[in-house]
């Protein structure tokens, strides 16, 4: 029998949640949409999935996704503020934000870990005989 390493097991699992997590937040949208429950819920039950989600990777010791972290409490939040009334507006803003970091997020893990294609020109070469 064979052994699966362990950083294989772990990326399958997570795939798998990732999965699951995008199945479900579209149910949840469609739900949503055909039984028109409005915005709050929708952004709650979305904010509910997402922070369900890290907390699935949390206890399967799999790294928390920041961006699922954080797009889950927004959601939350805005989700729950709208269904008591509470007016945001800061909604669009803090989504733009949200954009924003998660685009600086790939850019500065992509200066900092070079592509594999790169790695071989950085590698040392050794001489030839």
């Amino acid at each position: 029998m064979s052994r699966v390493e362990p950083s294989v097991a772990r990326e399958a699992v997570s795939r798998s949640i990732s999965r699951v997590v995008w199945g479900l937040l579209l149910i949840w949208v469609g739900a949503v949409v055909l039984l028109s429950w409005g915005w709050g819920v929708g952004a709650l039950g979305a904010g509910a999935i997402l922070l369900g989600a890290q907390a699935v990777r949390r206890y399967r010791r799999i790294e928390v996704e920041g961006f699922g972290l954080v797009a889950g409490a927004l959601l939350a939040i805005c989700g729950a503020a709208s269904l008591f009334r509470v007016p945001i507006d800061l909604f669009p803003v803090l989504c733009i934000l949200a954009g924003i970091a998660l685009l600086v997020q790939a850019w500065t893990a992509r200066t900092h870990h070079p592509s594999p294609e790169r790695a071989e020109d950085q590698a040392p070469h050794s001489p030839r005989a």
